[in-house]
């Protein structure tokens, strides 16, 4: 499955982990739920292909490998290294630093 990800599409998932990770859902759930809830439906089927690798024991960087089109080598290696040391969220939040800012999840408000 060809799944073409945009460094934002990217990003806002990884702030949205990190959002759940932060207030305490597991990583197998925050998964499912930001799968369903993708919009585009193939990066949906990736995550859920993600989440079935973590659930069947795999740490979550070696399931992200399983898509190297979607999560690259960088991406990847920050969560592996963070990971084993136990700090996943610093991981994310490592990751959300790398690129800046925090993504824009909609349009400004017009009101002051």
């Amino acid at each position: 499955m060809r799944v073409k990800i945009k460094s934002e599409e990217l990003a806002i998932f990884t702030w949205q982990l990190l959002v759940a990770i932060e207030v305490g859902l597991p990583l197998v759930e925050s998964l499912e739920i930001l799968a369903d809830n993708q919009q585009k439906e193939k990066f949906g089927w990736v995550l859920l292909g993600v989440r079935s690798a973590v659930q069947s024991g795999d740490t979550f960087a070696k399931a992200l490998r399983r898509y190297p089109k979607v999560f690259d080598e960088l991406y990847t290696s920050i969560i592996e290294a963070l990971e084993a040391g136990g700090v996943l969220d610093y991981a994310l939040g490592c990751w959300d630093r790398r690129f800046g800012r925090r993504p824009s999840l909609g349009a400004p408000s017009s009101q002051p």
